[in-house]
């Protein structure tokens, strides 16, 4: 039988001279020249200049992503505990459509739809007000870090309770019937239960989120 290794080789060839000139070569050299100085010494001089004329932005977005993945991560696992462990079948159905909402609007969407429900007489401020609860003259808008996580969070969440919700339904209900009859609470069940054996799916799940929130949160309000 002739061998056909020369001819595999040969087909992939192309695909991964592409990959070497545009996405390798690009990456060894970036590596290379950010620890190497004008004079073509190894040295850290890059860094050390990049903290002085962005460390407070570096520090900026650490803190949203960090909040923004920690809250989506939070949300989403509440969702998908109501969702397998609420007891009211109408608010089950209501949350399960609910949720997915944000999963369908494009992020620049979003974003001006923030603008306009948390500028200081956004929809929300003028809302609380009609509502007596608020004066919306001494509010102020939220167009700001909170802003900026609020939307994150909400964009994100439907995505990584969508994985999650779907991880805990394939959860064998023994052990959930099992904990109940024990005298386990709802909190109890999700928190002892559920959350240690979808812990991966939650850690894969909410990479989405960071990476998207790093890629996004580049500079201050």
């Amino acid at each position: 039988m002739p061998d056909r290794r020369p001819l595999s080789l040969l087909l992939v060839a192309p695909a991964l001279a592409v990959v070497l000139a545009l996405f390798v070569y690009p990456l060894g050299y970036s590596f290379v020249s950010a620890f190497t100085a004008r004079n073509g010494e190894p040295s850290l001089e890059n860094f050390v200049k990049t903290f002085d004329l962005y460390g407070t932005d570096i520090v900026f977005t650490v803190v949203i992503v960090v909040a923004s993945t920690a809250l989506t991560g939070l949300f989403a696992a509440a969702i998908g505990g109501y969702l397998v462990l609420g007891a009211h079948p109408a608010a089950v159905t209501l949350l399960k459509w609910l949720y997915r909402w944000p999963l369908f609007i494009p992020f620049i969407v979003a974003a001006q739809c923030m603008r306009t429900f948390l500028a200081k007489n956004g929809m929300l401020n003028n809302t609380l007000d009609t509502l007596g609860l608020v004066d919306v003259t001494s509010l102020s808008g939220l167009l700001d870090w909170r802003g900026i996580i609020v939307t994150f969070v909400w964009k994100q969440t439907p995505f990584v309770a969508l994985l999650v919700s779907g991880a805990m339904a394939a959860i064998d209900r023994a052990s959930i019937e099992a904990a109940r009859n024990l005298g386990a609470g709802g909190m109890r069940i999700l928190v002892e239960i559920l959350l240690p054996q979808v812990s991966g799916v939650m850690t894969s799940a909410s990479s989405s989120p960071l990476l998207r929130c790093c890629r996004c949160c580049r500079c201050r309000s």
